[in-house]
């Protein structure tokens, strides 16, 4: 096994950082550092990763949006390259292997641009930089050309007219495509030359031996288009479509062989399937897709080549995860395991020979960590939080159990230190998609602070309700055209099962998901008002009409959830909203919403407080975050959350009070009593 290698973790001094009392706190949740993407290098001798900064809400609340990058050898020696915190990514390796490639928007720089550092020593240099920020870039294999994409910059007229106030935009119509650009790296200017400007350009490769070019794109920017109708065809330098190919559906990544002549992408089993995660093939000279695993109950989660004929892969199957690989000549179905039960793994990158494989992986004890996987050796590499190793961390229990109407369901429980005679409170968090999974791995985050729950005194149960990734298509389309249906009745039946089987208090039972995930305690909290004490919903639809004309994924949610059109049953739709079922309820509900959240408009939550206020005398609020999306970046906003979360469902399941906890929170005060006192 390598040795472990301890990275030093920066922890800003603050006067309201939480005491150490062995409990990972809120606050701390914030300071994890993650290892963000691996790269192995060509000749399987260094990879290149990326951490993020450890933060502090109280002191630097951007950090964990800022990245380092380290390499580290087959020793285990593990060097800094870019530190200090910048914002970078897209991390790539020259074709010789003697520089790493990224994308950074560094001090005094007006747009993303390519940077370059030697392995030798050195500090990063500028290579590439437009008039406007830089999305992808890839390098040629002589390294003497440069393909890069991103959006087109706005002219010298358009700029003037924005000091005029002409700013304004017609909805979905102006909104930007990222063009393809050619560079010549021996140029002295580096004037790019366009190749692609009337298509979304969202990934681009060189094809090995050819003048062409394979290049994934969407009709447009629009997020509907990249997530619903990602598409795949060989250009020719010039810009001209040699030929595409056939596919309908989800998509993500997509790698050409080393010899140029296939493609292996991520891809769906049809248009109706809720997720990518079927391992498909296709000759690079061809038009069509074929699934090399068809029967496969699980989720392709990550690709690489081995060869130009074995393609390496990693499947997300119930609670667990696996690496294989496969011979693209062999007959379908048939793969080989190359590793399992080393935790949850989400990336692979292999080097030129397909020997040596970096690895991010997590367990229960630690989050994402760079891991290696070669023939002579396999293991950790990284251990990015030291401080992890004082902290009591409750265990995972794995558990599975039949629904109502016979349907498996799984999902991860952890449980409290209970009293012998005495029944705990639980809080179910429910994931979001519904389209994805709960794995047997780290699942603290600053919507579901588990360790910290559990040291409260929470059972915290984490389902994967019907619907979810992780069994294959047939699993994840059961819940389609029944929203709010059996899949939440998923929650209930866990509930019954969990009480039965566990010291839980029937009548404290607490929910929360972000999302859809929101969607589903927003749900508890009206319609299954008799069954949770405590509700706490981010993100979540409120009104399932109304939520169809003003989010930015209408068509995925046609397609892939509801399967029908609103104005086919325009009552259904009401009945399978939280606001139609606002009269009688009683749970205490907090609402969290990011006000640039164009998924779920936060417009949503308002409505359900807005029908709350009017229709009951139940506890509710609204909590609002004028900096945040569908998902939240900022440390100050994931603090504020995590303490709001759990100030709730201890204010409404422990101390069993009926009226609203204080509106503010002492933050002055968490040096003494901590975050929820």
């Amino acid at each position: 096994m390598i040795r472990w290698i301890v990275l030093s973790c920066f922890f800003a001094a603050s006067s309201a950082a939480f005491a150490d009392d062995g409990v990972l706190s809120l606050n701390e949740l914030n300071k994890l550092r993650e290892v963000r993407s691996v790269a192995m290098s060509p000749n399987g001798e260094n990879v290149a990763f990326t951490l993020n900064l450890a933060t502090d809400a109280y002191v630097n609340g951007e950090g964990s949006l800022l990245r380092e990058i380290y390499v580290v050898n087959q020793k285990g020696k593990i060097l800094p390259f870019v530190t200090g915190g910048d914002a970078l990514g897209y991390v790539r390796w020259s074709p010789d292997g003697r520089s790493i490639w990224f994308l950074s928007k560094r001090e005094h720089d007006a747009n993303v641009g390519v940077y370059q550092i030697n392995v030798a020593g050195g500090e990063a240099r500028k290579k590439v930089m437009l008039s406007s920020d830089i999305a992808g870039f890839v390098l040629h294999p002589d390294g003497k050309s440069i393909l890069v994409w991103g959006p087109t910059a706005q002219s010298a007229k358009q700029l003037e007219l924005q000091k005029l106030h002409f700013d304004q935009q017609v909805f979905e119509e102006s909104a930007d495509k990222h063009q393809l650009w050619l560079v010549n790296l021996e140029q002295t200017n580096l004037k790019p030359k366009p190749i692609i400007d009337n298509l979304h350009v969202l990934d681009a490769q060189w094809i090995p031996e050819s003048k062409n070019i394979l290049v994934q794109y969407a009709a447009s920017g629009l997020t509907d288009d990249v997530i619903m109708g990602k598409q795949i065809a060989v250009f020719d330098r010039q810009g001209n479509r040699l030929n595409h190919f056939s596919h309908e559906g989800k998509m993500s990544k997509v790698k050409i062989s080393p010899d140029g002549k296939s493609i292996a992408v991520i891809g769906s089993n049809d248009p109706s399937d809720p997720a990518e995660g079927r391992l498909l093939l296709g000759s690079v000279a061809g038009s069509t897709l074929i699934d090399l695993i068809p029967d496969l109950a699980g989720h392709v989660q990550d690709i690489d080549w081995q060869s130009d004929n074995t393609i390496a892969f990693i499947v997300h199957q119930r609670l667990n995860s696996f690496i294989a690989s496969k011979k693209i000549d062999k007959p379908s179905g048939d793969y080989r395991i190359l590793q399992q039960d080393i935790g949850i793994t989400t990336s692979l990158s292999f080097d030129e020979d397909g020997k040596n494989a970096a690895l991010i992986n997590h367990t229960d004890k630690h989050p994402p960590e760079l891991y290696w996987y070669t023939r002579k050796v396999s293991g950790r590499v990284t251990d990015s939080n030291t401080w992890l190793h004082d902290k009591t961390l409750s265990k995972q229990q794995s558990i599975e159990f039949a629904a109502r109407d016979g349907t498996k369901i799984d999902g991860i429980l952890y449980t409290p230190d209970v009293p012998n005679n005495s029944k705990a409170p639980l809080i179910i968090f429910v994931h979001g998609g519904p389209e994805a999974h709960i794995s047997a791995g780290w699942l603290d985050r600053y919507s579901q602070p588990i360790q910290y729950a559990v040291s409260r005194g929470f059972f915290v149960f984490l389902p994967n309700y019907r619907g979810s990734t992780g069994k294959g298509v047939a699993f994840s389309k059961l819940g389609q055209g029944d929203y709010a249906g059996a899949e939440f009745d998923d929650l209930l039946d866990a509930k019954q099962y969990l009480v039965e089987h566990f010291d839980i208090a029937s009548d404290r039972v607490g929910i929360s998901g972000a999302s859809y995930g929101g969607y589903a305690a927003a749900w508890a909290a009206t319609k299954m008002t008799s069954e949770f004490a405590a509700s706490v919903s981010s993100m979540g639809i409120a009104d399932q009409i109304s939520k169809f004309g003003i989010t930015d994924i209408p068509s995925e949610m046609i397609k892939l959830h509801s399967v029908k059109l609103p104005w086919q049953n325009w009552q259904w739709l009401l009945q399978r909203s939280p606001i139609y079922h606002v009269d009688g309820a009683t749970t205490p509900l907090l609402l969290l919403h990011g006000q640039l959240d164009t998924r779920v408009p936060y417009s949503q939550s308002v409505e359900l407080y807005r029908h709350f206020k009017f229709r009951t005398k139940t506890p509710v609020r609204l909590v609002l975050y004028p900096q945040e999306g569908h998902g939240f970046k900022l440390a100050p906003n994931k603090l504020d959350y995590s303490m709001r979360l759990m100030r709730w469902m201890e204010h409404f399941l422990i101390d069993k009070k009926n009226d609203l906890p204080a509106y503010s929170l002492p933050h002055d005060e968490l040096t003494v009593s901590g975050p929820c006192e």
